[in-house]
Parts: structure tokens; sequence; C-alpha cells
């Protein structure tokens, strides 16, 4: 029962970090206006890759891999750290460059604050991904809650101060110098000497493919706001940037939650892969599908109780960024398939093709402005989804069907809380709080009567997710 009690646990935190998250971005919003909050947004483009440096592909190779010597672990942990510390070059290099060159714009110095954050992303990686595989995710959770919170009152508080759009880099860095302080002070830094290259050779060759598989993700994932940014301005690309984050917010997190779970169910080869993947793809849907249906359902009284009428044209977005965050979570278990079995240079071709395919309809709706660019975005997240599957799976006993059969409770649930919403949304009062809370109230309450009428679905909460699973010790249960 380890592994789903660590399961239960990782998503409790993911629940609460991501209320934090959410409560800290609307303050701060509301604090820095469309426009300082879109100049910081367009630097924070680079706060995706320091979680894909915490995700990287080292983290991915511990949560594969089983249980290592410590001198494996050393040097997996040296790497991921050197990574981190190259990329703050890099970033810092780039903070310069832009200080020299536009001195009186605030990106240079962004950049050059949010790079210290690189080399502590790195650091923490192999020892977070270790934690969760020995199941100590309530060390996880502890360490990653606390450092939310306080990036979360440091961000208000500088943002009430006037400091303009340094607050929300600010809060970045100090999330991830708290995370490696947690990671200190419960003593789980590899120590001691490293194995030799060739013990770590295949190893490191995975983590290089599935880091180039984020690094090219991350192009696709930070040009729009970018693109946003340089067709419409910073006020446009804070109003896009705004919409983008209430869907990725929540679907982020509950992405890391399950691979944390999902890639060692996955990896373990005695256990039915067909029925453990359709476990995993149903989990991450159920979470993930009827919050996204809602915020599209209720957009314009979520971003007016959230942010304000400044902000109300982030609402026309929600609905288009919602269609592609549900793709997304569908996705999800093509990524882990990749890690799980091995495939990372499959993965990676593969994402060398799609993610210009991403950025090329994002260009293209850019023509008919931000609801476009939401909208291209979306149509190209759809559209992808099957062939991710089937080149993810290609020459498995995993079928077509077993997706298709997996989203149905899930399509289900998202379908009547769509319709409670919108028929509470009618009747009732016209106030923002109004609004949102009944009907969500009623449309999360549906999809949950709705869920547990699939037999299936009341069969993964009676017989554990992962039962059969090796535990830490190695020993099966």
């Amino acid at each position: 029962m380890a592994i789903v009690r660590s399961g239960l646990i990782s998503l409790a935190g993911t629940a609460l970090r991501a209320s934090v998250q959410i409560a800290s971005n609307v303050v701060v919003a509301r604090l820095l206006g469309p426009d300082a909050y879109g100049t910081a947004a367009t630097v924070l483009a680079l706060g995706i890759v320091l979680e894909l440096v915490r995700n990287s592909g080292f983290a991915a190779v511990v949560l594969r891999s089983g249980d290592q010597p410590n001198a494996v672990m050393v040097a997996l942990h040296r790497a991921s750290t050197l990574v981190g510390v190259l990329l703050a070059a890099v970033v810092g290099c780039a903070g310069l460059t832009v200080l020299l060159v536009v001195p009186w714009a605030p990106y240079g110095t962004l950049l050059l604050v949010v790079a210290t954050a690189f080399p502590l992303a790195g650091f923490v990686a192999v020892p977070i991904a270790g934690m969760a595989r020995r199941h100590e995710m309530a060390r996880v959770v502890a360490i990653e809650s606390i450092s939310v919170v306080l990036g979360a009152v440091l961000s208000i508080v500088l943002a009430s101060s006037g400091a303009g759009p340094i607050a929300m880099v600010a809060q970045v860095v100090v999330l991830w110098v708290a995370v490696a302080v947690g990671v200190i002070v419960v003593r789980n830094v590899p120590r001691g000497p490293a194995a030799p290259w060739a013990g770590v050779r295949s190893m490191a060759g995975l983590a290089r493919d599935v880091s180039l598989v984020q690094l090219v993700s991350l192009v696709a994932r930070a040009g729009d706001r970018v693109l946003a940014a340089v067709l419409f301005g910073p006020a446009a690309a804070g109003l896009y940037v705004q919409a983008m984050q209430l869907m990725t917010l929540p679907l982020d997190q509950i992405g890391a939650a399950v691979q944390r779970i999902a890639v060692p169910a996955l990896a373990a080869a005695e256990v039915d892969p067909r029925r453990r993947y359709r476990q995993l793809v149903r989990m991450v849907t159920l979470l993930a599908w009827p919050v996204l249906t809602l915020l599209g359902v209720l957009a314009e009284p979520v971003v007016r109780l959230l942010f304000g009428a400044a902000w109300i044209g982030s609402a026309g977005l929600l609905p288009f960024l919602a269609v592609a965050g549900g793709a997304q979570a569908a996705g999800f278990s093509a990524v882990w398939y990749f890690v799980a079995s091995g495939r990372s240079g499959r993965q990676l071709r593969w994402a060398l093709v799609t993610q210009p395919v991403v950025i090329a309809g994002i260009a293209v709706g850019a023509q008919w402005g931000l609801r476009g660019m939401a909208a291209g975005y979306a149509a190209t997240c759809v559209i992808l989804v099957v062939p991710a599957f089937l080149v993810s799976t290609w020459g498995t006993s995993l079928r077509l069907r077993d997706l298709a059969v997996s989203v149905v409770p899930a399509a289900t649930a998202s379908g009547v809380a769509a319709l409670a919403a919108v028929a509470a949304r009618d009747v009732v009062s016209s106030d923002p709080a109004g609004g949102v809370l009944l009907p969500a109230v009623l449309g999360v309450a549906a999809a949950g009567l709705v869920s547990v009428a699939f037999p299936t679905v009341r069969g993964v909460l009676h017989r554990p997710l992962l039962r059969g699973l090796p535990s830490a010790t190695g020993r099966g249960r």
C-alpha cells in the first residue's frame, strides 16, 4: 500500500500547491495590472524551463530505473546540477546582452534574476525523484508546499510595495531556494564517490533524449507567449499568459503528481500493461477534464471574480485553452509510455516532428489575434493526440481502443458537469461570486456522481491502482 498512499499524498499536495499558486497569481495580477504582469510573464516563460530541469531526463531515469547504488545516484545528481549551471550561464549571458542593448527595458534585469534559479532546479531534481521513487511523498509534499507558500507570500509583499514585474520573478527564485534548502535539511542529497561514466552511460543517454524532448517542447510552450508580446504588446501578452496559467496550473500539477506513479507503474514489466495503461489514463483525465471543462464554461465569471474587469479579455481565450489542456491530459500517457518503455530516442524524433506543427498552428491562428492563437493551439493539440499514442505504443499490445475506452468516464463526467454548471449559472444572480461558486460546486458534484457510476472507476477505488508493483525495498506485495 506504500505506493497507493504516496499517490494520494502526491495528489493532496498537488491540490494545495495549485490553490496557493492560483491565489497568489490572482492577488499579484490585480496589483500589477496586465502591462507589468505581461512584462514579467514574458521572461517567466523560462519558468517552464525550471520545471523541465526539475522534472528532467535525470529525474525520469531515477523514476524508471528502480533502486540504484549510491554511486550512480551521486553521478546522476552531479550531472543534473551541471545542466542547471550551464543553463544559468546561458540565461545570464542573454540577460547581460539585453541589458547592454536596451538598458532602459526591464527584461535584462529580470533574466539575470531568474538565471539564479537554474542551478537550484538542477540540484534538487535527482533528490526529489529519489524520494518519490522510495514513496517518501510526505517529505516531497512538505518541501514543495512550504516553498510555494514562501514564494507566494514574497511575491504579494513585493507587488504590494510597488516592486513591479520583479515581484513575480522573485517568487520563482525564492521557491527554488526553499526547495533546495528543504532537500538539504532532510538529508536526501546523494553524497560520496560518483560511479564511473561507463556505469551510467546508458542512463545518461536516456536522460539526454528525454531532456532534449523537453527542450524542444519548451520552444512551443514559451514561443506563444513571446509571440503574443511581439505582435500585440505586453498588455495583450499579459491577458494571454493569465488565461494560459489558469489552464496550465491545475493541468501541470495533476500531470506531475500522476507521473510520479505512472512511470514506475508502466515500467513494471510483470504487470499487464493494458490494464495499467487504462487505469492511468482514466485517473488523469478524470482529475483534469472536469476542471478544465468548468474553466471553459465559466470563463467570464471566473476571470471577473478572480482578476477584475481589467482582465476580462482573458475570458475569451479560456474555452480554447481548456480544449488544448484536455488534449494534453489525454496525451500525458504517451509521454509516460515513451519514458517507461525506454523509447526516448523515438520520443525525441516525434517531438522534432510535432513541435513545429504546434508552432505553425499558433502562428497561423495569430492572424486572427489572441483568440486565433488560442484556437490554433487547441486545434493542433487535439490533432496530435491519436498520432502520439500510435507512435509511442507501436509494436506493443496496446491498441487505440485502450485510449478511447479509458477516456469515456471523464468525457461523460465532464459533459454532465458542463450541463449542470450552465443550468446553475443561468438561474443564479449575476454577481461574480454567485456566477462561479454555485455552478462550480454543482458541476464538480455532478462529475463525481457520474464517475462512480462506471464500474471501471469503482473498481479502481476498491483495488489499488498499483497493486503488484515492487516496493521500494524490492519485495513484491
